[in-house]
């Protein structure tokens, strides 16, 4: 997968300001996590707790009324990102540090490593994982959630639609090549001693194909292998009037995202 690490960071921290209007998937998949987190608890109290691509803060915030006695470590490739959690976790127990968290996880150890919403933007997620595993105590728990295979499938299939229509290889952002949650499962348990993954969807609903576009830009989620051509972008007009085609319902088009909610614990020694 092509991915500018750099232009990613300028595109997400573009969209800090504006992220929570946009957020209701990740509010959601933020909520699931932190369910459960709850449900699975690490085996020991939670001291130190660090939160992987944490965004405007949403679900540290979550995580620290979780366990009012941690001290979260909260991070973020962009900049931006990170200014936005300043601002809504002033006052709040947590330490903020801009890096990619491909370049080293850092050192702990935490009772709890969490990322929502966040790892899909990895190029090898694997060994973020096994990274993530060395940073736990004996006890201590990890828990993802992340967009998986068949998010935003209306958009795959008019892609394919258009490039059909128009006789071109269907162009793919990064954003479209999400993974199957069992892949997701299978890294973890190359890791971890127990793993336990559940699957949820969730439908937005749009005015128009534009409008559901938007909301996905609007969180800082888009092509960021580099600037499409005019035959990508030809293919794109076509690809939303596809959108609205095919999935128009009662006035609106439909957005779907399939969440892979992930938990793991004992973390296996690793060469």
């Amino acid at each position: 997968m092509l991915l500018d690490k750099a232009l990613l960071a300028r595109r997400f921290g573009r969209a800090a300001p504006r992220y929570l209007r946009h957020a209701r998937v990740q509010e959601q998949a933020a909520g699931a996590l932190l369910r459960a987190v709850l449900l699975r608890r690490p085996a020991e109290p939670v001291a130190r707790l660090l939160d992987v691509g944490c965004g405007t803060g949403l679900s540290t915030a979550l995580l620290l009324e979780a366990f009012p006695g941690a001290h979260a470590l909260a991070l973020d490739l962009a900049p931006g990102m990170i200014d936005e959690a300043r601002r809504r976790l002033r006052g709040k127990p947590v330490s903020f540090t801009v890096a990619d968290v491909e370049a080293g996880v850092p050192a702990g150890p935490f009772e709890l490593v969490a990322s929502s919403m966040a790892l899909q933007w990895t190029l090898d997620p694997a060994a973020v994982l096994r990274a993530a595993a060395g940073r736990l105590t004996a006890g201590g728990l990890l828990a993802v959630a992340v967009p998986v295979e068949g998010t935003l499938r209306e958009l795959r299939e008019a892609y394919a639609a258009a490039a059909d229509a128009l006789a071109l290889p269907a162009w793919r952002h990064p954003g479209l090549a999400f993974h199957p949650a069992a892949l997701w499962a299978a890294w973890a348990r190359a890791a971890f001693a127990e793993v336990e993954v559940e699957e949820l969807e969730l439908e937005e609903r749009h005015a128009d194909a534009r409008a559901a576009l938007e909301s996905v830009r609007g969180v800082g989620a888009s092509d960021c292998g580099g600037a499409p051509g005019p035959a990508a972008l030809r293919l794109l007009r076509h690809a939303l009037a596809a959108w609205d085609a095919r999935f128009a319902r009662h006035g609106s088009v439909a957005a779907t995202w399939r969440i892979a909610i992930l938990t793991a614990r004992g973390p296996r020694s690793l060469p």
